[in-house]
């Protein structure tokens, strides 16, 4: 199923007939029902739109749950498979997923929490099985394309039905926009303004910035990739791409948020270098960048961040998550604890992770990042059979870059977008055959000494740039 690693852990090269050999064997003999891949994108379609989350006449129905057993009971087989030692010693992204249920029962064990244990990990477990589900029935390149194109139809809706919102076409009282104030430096006046938001996973403006960026990287795939020579299709995918590209730009521009900007420069560069290479990426930012940072507002634009009340606010959060970690390292304060021991979230995933889960659950979360980016970083495109998979290679990096990067500033330890893309991530690692370092003490070495220079990292940067006490 996929290339064994040597005792260096570096990818055994195939020949690409072989490599050819191996995917057409793969791909035609699944045995998954298609029921469970619609029940899936229905389940994708209930997760991004939010029907609970903007009709109160459905708020209290467990659509989503319920729609989420009824996959799971379709799908059984498949997710089991994943479970034997052979899948879970080639799969580390999900060991460290699987590892993350155990983290956060641990988390609250630890304090002697037994009930709170059992509604964590119960809540917990439902992202785990969404990322299952989703190794388990997107298991070929036909049903990827599939997966990903939904989920940016989906994810444009709701940016939509946000951004009419924020025109006040319609009144979704889930959806309307934030209210902040800011005083003018001018002359002390007291100036109000809005910022678009969505609904449910994603009120937060910050939240939905960085779903609008990271599903700029998918629309962007059918217009570079545009060939004349295709089916008529693609020439409709393309304008239906180009429309929702502008709509996820101008609801990121009403968002009003600079960490989305942030995640957007982000995943664009990294997409940049990988599809074009350096010196035309060069060029293309000597073009393109003065006229982004003329159509984005000048609060997210602004990056003199040392002087940004928020910035600072947000980096004393860090600081709170450092010293809880220090009492409680191993396992950490407990899931959820965060936000009332600081009277906030800590704004950065990772930290936050950390600080509930301990060294223990923050490795995890940090690792299972880690071991998506690295290895589709390292393949080599000439050994990536399926063309439509080779040309993905960039916009994959672009979508975790964008994501992660955002994180950096939200806490998306554990809602099920943030999965989705770990999973995408494993899926695209197995279509393509790619090399993924086995579950072994030399792995767990290496994440262990990752979050130590995380960590080290996160405390010199609060450091010099923390203005506290």
């Amino acid at each position: 199923m996929m290339n064994t690693a040597s005792s260096t852990d570096q990818p055994i090269l195939t020949t690409k007939s072989a490599a050819l050999s191996q995917w057409t064997r793969r791909n035609h003999v699944s045995k998954m029902p298609q029921i469970g891949f619609l029940l899936f994108l229905l389940l994708n379609a209930i997760l991004f739109i939010r029907p609970m989350d903007i009709f109160a006449s459905v708020k209290s129905w467990p659509i989503y749950e319920v729609l989420s057993l009824v996959c799971l009971a379709v799908s059984f087989r498949a997710v089991i498979k994943q479970f034997t030692s052979q899948s879970l010693l080639s799969r580390p992204i999900t060991v460290c997923v699987v590892g993350l249920l155990i983290a956060v029962a641990l988390s609250q064990i630890s304090h002697f929490q037994f009930t709170t244990a059992w509604n964590c990990a119960l809540e917990f477990s439902k992202v785990v099985v969404y990322y299952l589900l989703l190794v388990a029935v997107v298991n070929t390149p036909a049903r990827l394309r599939w997966f990903l194109g939904c989920t940016a139809v989906f994810a444009c809706i709701h940016i939509g039905m946000a951004v009419v919102q924020y025109h006040g076409l319609i009144d979704l009282p889930a959806m309307r926009p934030v209210e902040e104030q800011a005083r003018a430096k001018e002359n002390g006046e007291i100036i109000t303004r809005f910022r678009m938001c969505g609904a449910g996973l994603f009120h937060d403006p910050n939240d939905l910035s960085v779903l609008a960026a990271t599903t700029i990287m998918l629309c962007l795939f059918p217009l570079v990739e545009f060939d004349p020579s295709r089916p008529k299709g693609w020439w409709a995918a393309a304008f239906f791409s180009l429309l929702a590209l502008l709509l996820c730009g101008y609801g990121l521009i009403l968002t009003e948020s600079r960490g989305g900007f942030i995640a957007l420069m982000a995943g664009l560069a990294i997409f940049s270098l990988m599809r074009f290479g350096l010196k035309r990426s060069l060029i293309v930012a000597a073009v393109a960048l003065p006229v982004i940072a003329g159509l984005f507002s000048a609060r997210q634009t602004d990056f003199h961040m040392m002087r940004r009340t928020t910035a600072q606010l947000r980096m004393g959060f860090w600081v709170r998550g450092l010293d809880l970690f220090k009492h409680s390292p191993i396992f950490g304060i407990g899931q959820g604890n965060f936000q009332p021991a600081v009277g906030y979230v800590a704004h950065n995933s990772f930290v936050q992770s950390f600080t509930e889960l301990g060294f223990f659950g923050g490795t995890l979360f940090l690792g299972a990042f880690f071991l998506a980016l690295w290895p589709i970083y390292l393949l080599s495109p000439r050994y990536i059979v399926n063309s439509d998979l080779n040309r993905l290679r960039p916009y994959f990096l672009a979508m975790l870059i964008t994501w992660v990067v955002g994180m950096m500033s939200l806490s998306r330890s554990y809602v099920p977008p943030t999965y989705m893309l770990l999973g995408v991530a494993t899926v695209y690692l197995l279509l393509t055959d790619s090399w993924q370092p086995r579950v072994n003490g030399r792995l767990a070495a290496r994440l262990i000494g990752l979050s130590l220079i995380f960590l080290a990292g996160v405390y010199v940067f609060i450091r010099v740039f923390h203005r506290g006490s």
